[in-house]
């Protein structure tokens, strides 16, 4: 037991109520006080409790897988790894890693053993694969006569153009058990197909084992020697098929593309005439089934003696003899020839763009299912239809055909009403669009006008301003002059006085805005 394993126990054994400390029962065992305390308190699990139930699978579902393994090898069915991946992701009902195969065949290797293929030399080849055919021949044969199965119920089945690991389960039960129960009856019934992963899954061999149907899977990379699809049928399908979607191709001259629809007629063409009674026989005996014959199979890899014969290799040589003919008549005789051809080709042609277009217009031309009630229970689902009531159908999908019409009127009108409404908005948008160039071109001219009559504004009252200082200018020397002609003429009165005694002097003067000051009668003495 584990430390920490030893002092939970101690801690499991305490009275309910009474004290302890986790740093003792720490100590005291050797392990970690955290630990210890998160274990205890349930707050973290064991590694190995929690590596568990992280796992995709609990440990009961590994180990019904691995008894279920084990049960499929000793029927002679050892699963590849995709087989195991899919029976894991059946279980856990959701897909699992590509590496959980290879995790769970580590944590099982005492139950299971994992065999991977080697490469083999060539000298070994014939030989190996002799020794496998036979292997499968013994264990087909053992299981015929444990099981007393009868050669008319060996079946092979292959996929071939569809994934079968959506639908195998489907075919299983929908295709093969119900075509071929009914025959069998209580007898077991052999179906043999390959190993790939996706085919085989425990669903699959649960419903098998069910409804008595055993499967047997080919040894790998063998499909193209032992099963009879790919040995004998398959190469007649696809020809088959080939030839007819290259007549179809023809007949319409390329002019109508292959679809859904015509599918199923050109490959139930290609079905019928190459899955024959005759050739599935042939494939079940170029196989080696039945009749039960290994030796089919198994003499190709006996050594033969080389053969000392070689092909001749002489030629012989053919004369050509040359007819003489007129030239004319040689000339006249290529230009008819030619005529003829072309003719019978445009003739061809002329027939095959008919069968197109008729082919075309059958295409286009498809008719609608009347309206039909559902069945009334009263009559246990069964129904029974008069010419009355086909009648009255035909009349419901008229009246549902004309309310489709109606209704596809009324979505044309509302487009065009929505399309109106969208041009208007456009045209309102644009009017708007061009008010507000109109308004912003008038804004900037009377913006412009403004800045001008300010500027001339400006200009004015600075002139005038101008105007002004130079008539201050001009008054203040105008009084100096007058002054200086005041004191002159009293210089003159002083020195030689007037013969009156008094003389009067009157100066004139303006004020500043230009008006004229009375002077004052000043008397000089």
């Amino acid at each position: 037991m584990a430390a920490i394993d030893a002092a939970l126990a101690a801690l499991e054994s305490l009275e309910p109520g009474q004290d302890f400390e986790y740093s003792a029962y720490a100590k005291k065992y050797g392990c970690s006080r955290t630990t210890l305390s998160r274990r205890h308190r349930k707050v973290q699990e064991a590694r190995t409790t929690k590596l568990a139930n992280g796992r995709l699978l609990n440990t009961v579902q590994e180990q019904q897988l691995v008894q279920y393994i084990k049960n499929l090898c000793a029927r002679g069915l050892p699963p590849s790894r995709p087989m195991i991946r899919n029976f894991a992701s059946d279980i856990a009902k959701k897909p699992v890693g590509k590496n959980w195969v290879d995790r769970f065949v580590k944590r099982h290797s005492i139950d299971l053993i994992s065999h991977w293929a080697t490469g083999l030399d060539r000298n070994r080849f014939k030989a190996d694969n002799a020794f496998m055919y036979s292997l499968y021949f013994e264990l087909i044969k053992q299981k015929i006569e444990q099981y007393n199965i009868d050669s008319r119920y060996i079946y092979n089945m292959d996929e071939k153009g569809f994934l079968i690991g959506i639908l195998r389960l489907a075919w299983l039960k929908q295709v093969f058990d119900r075509e071929t129960k009914a025959k069998a009856r209580s007898s077991y019934r052999l179906l043999i197909l390959d190993g790939h992963g996706s085919h085989v899954t425990m669903d699959f061999i649960s419903y098998c084992d069910q409804n008595k149907i055993l499967l047997a899977i080919y040894p790998p990379h063998s499909t193209h020697t032992l099963q009879p699809l790919d040995v004998v049928m398959f190469a007649p399908l696809a020809a088959a098929y080939k030839a007819e979607l290259a007549s179809f191709l023809n007949i319409s001259q390329g002019l109508s593309s292959i679809t859904k629809r015509d599918f199923y007629r050109l490959f139930n063409a290609a079905w019928t005439s190459s899955f024959t009674e005759t050739l599935v026989i042939k494939a079940f005996a170029a196989t080696g089934l039945h009749p039960f014959k290994p030796d089919v199979i198994l003499c190709r890899f006996s050594t033969a003696t080389p053969s000392n014969s070689r092909p001749s290799s002489s030629n012989s040589t053919t004369s050509a003899v040359d007819d003489v003919y007129d030239t004319k008549s040689k000339k006249l005789s290529q230009t008819i020839h030619t005529i003829s051809v072309k003719n019978t080709l445009l003739q061809h042609e002329n027939n095959q763009l008919k069968e197109a277009l008729a082919n075309e217009k059958k295409r286009r031309q498809r008719g609608k299912a009347l309206l039909l009630l559902p069945p009334e229970n009263s009559n246990g689902g069964a129904q029974f239809w008069s010419p009355t009531k086909v009648e009255q159908a035909r009349q419901r999908q008229e009246q549902k055909d004309l309310e489709e019409q109606a209704a596809q009127y009324q979505k044309t009108e509302t487009m065009k009403l929505r399309e109106q409404q969208k041009l208007a908005k456009a045209q309102q948008l644009e009017e708007r669009r061009l008010n507000r160039v109109v308004a912003k071109e008038k804004r900037d001219h009377e913006a412009e006008q403004k800045r001008l009559a300010c500027k001339e504004d400006q200009m004015a009252r600075q002139l005038k301003k101008q105007l002004q200082n130079d008539l201050k200018l001009s008054q203040k020397g105008k009084r100096r002059s007058l002054k200086l002609q005041v004191a002159v003429q009293s210089v003159e009165v002083d020195g030689e006085p007037a013969a009156g005694g008094v003389e009067e002097l009157v100066v004139m003067a303006t004020s500043r805005s230009g008006r004229q000051i009375k002077p004052t009668h000043k008397v000089i003495t």
